[in-house]
């Protein structure tokens, strides 16, 4: 696994050297979505992550001038306390690892949105600021208040996602100081993240919510990525690229449940012990109505020619991930075939009885699971399948979805 967090870096660092943004904004989503990560892990990694990688950069715009630092210095007033005091109130007030990953989750989203609105609208918000520029004087070094104002507002973002210091920072600095150079706002940004993403890094680290290893493997791959990425950046067209990073930021945005190591731990028990009643079962040890109220605990129904296994999906939601772990499953235990119900649930109609842990345990491996999806018990939460996309809806159900299932389930 180690040579993957490592070319996942080399990816993320090739895009952030040939567009300047995108590190934490790529990296965290990665790590939760793909590698599976729990939420504040991720966050507290990718912190270090950036302070290490960004401090390259500070030091080379230093050597060019290209550092503001009256700015950074009203910036990190804001934002160093703000992050100080939002790692205070996470880690001793949120107790609950469930109720932090929610927390950091949604967080997550937020700054995700922002950040791709900010690569989105960036020329046109350049624009704006230069006419505001060319229309009287501006001080390039004014404004403290509200540069101290927006440190905080980061570092707040930036504690509880990782994500904002780059993309965010650049965007409203050019709106603070539209008479500023382009190199020295990007220079500036970069510099004051240093001192940021440390803090922040450390105080997660501090609460144990940073995974060494990972953090070195990542570093192994970024570093020759953001090297390759600055010799490629006069080669292609940033528009091109600024579209599909923020295209990748908005689909990373999706609402999609995520397992926290508690979860994780409930379900990778529950296959465990269904493993040892079935193995009970078929050696004759449990009656047929014994065994009947454990497998329909775990979504499994007999029936006249074949069992048949009834996999939850929450809401009708799955990520490309775990679809094709449903596909695999069809193949390698069924006919290469499933059923979704009406329920959003996917049936599998010819498992054969012995294989059924083997099927629940490669679900776990996806954060799946057929509990509660017989019997008497609540049944899956469903939705419309167009809730967050309908032009006309009042509000995305999939959040509330979320809310009914995380209290049900168990």
């Amino acid at each position: 696994m180690d040579w993957l967090y490592s070319l996942s870096g080399f990816l993320v660092g090739l895009v952030v050297g040939v567009t300047g943004v995108g590190g934490g904004s790529l990296m965290t989503p990665l790590l939760v979505l793909v590698f599976g990560v729990a939420p504040v892990t991720a966050v507290g990694t990718d912190l270090l992550f950036a302070a290490l990688t960004k401090t390259g950069g500070a030091w080379a715009h230093t050597r060019r001038g290209n550092v503001a630092w009256n700015i950074v210095g009203w910036l990190a007033a804001g934002s160093v306390p703000a992050s100080a005091v939002t790692l205070a109130l996470l880690h001793l007030f949120v107790p609950d690892p469930g109720k932090l990953s929610a927390i950091v989750s949604v967080a997550l989203g937020f700054a995700l949105i922002l950040t791709a609105g900010a690569l989105l609208f960036r020329e046109k918000l350049h624009a704006w600021a230069a006419r505001r520029a060319a229309s009287g004087p501006r001080s390039a070094t004014g404004s403290p208040q509200r540069t101290v104002a927006l440190g905080a507002v980061l570092g707040v973002l930036v504690t509880v996602s990782s994500v904002g210091a780059g993309a965010l920072g650049v965007t409203v600095l050019f709106l603070l100081y539209p008479g500023l150079a382009v190199a020295r706002i990007v220079g500036t940004d970069i510099a004051h993240a240093v001192p940021l993403t440390l803090v922040a890094g450390l105080g997660h680290a501090a609460a144990g919510a940073v995974d060494w290893k990972l953090l070195v493997a990542l570093l192994i791959g970024s570093l020759p990525g953001i090297w390759l990425g600055s010799a490629l950046s006069q080669k292609i067209p940033e528009r091109v690229l600024r579209g599909a990073l923020a295209a990748m930021l908005t689909g990373a945005v999706e609402p999609m449940y995520l397992y926290d190591e508690i979860d994780q731990k409930l379900v990778d028990e529950r296959v465990t012990q269904f493993r040892d009643q079935t193995r009970r079962f078929l050696a004759g040890r449990l009656s047929e109505d014994e065994f009947r109220a454990l497998r329909l605990r775990n979504g499994l129904y007999i029936q006249r020619y074949a069992p048949m296994l009834r996999i939850a999906i929450p809401y009708g939601l799955l990520s490309t991930k775990q679809l094709r772990k449903l596909a695999h499953i069809t193949r390698k235990y069924d006919r290469g075939y499933g059923h979704f119900s009406t329920r959003q649930n996917l049936q599998l109609n010819w498992p054969r009885l012995e294989r059924v842990p083997d099927i629940l345990a490669e679900l776990a491996t996806v954060q799946m699971h057929a509990i509660q999806t017989s019997g008497n018990s609540f049944r899956n939460i469903t939705t419309d399948h167009f809730a967050g996309v309908a032009q006309d809806e009042i509000v995305d159900s999939f959040v509330w979805c979320e809310i009914i299932r995380q209290w049900s389930t168990f």
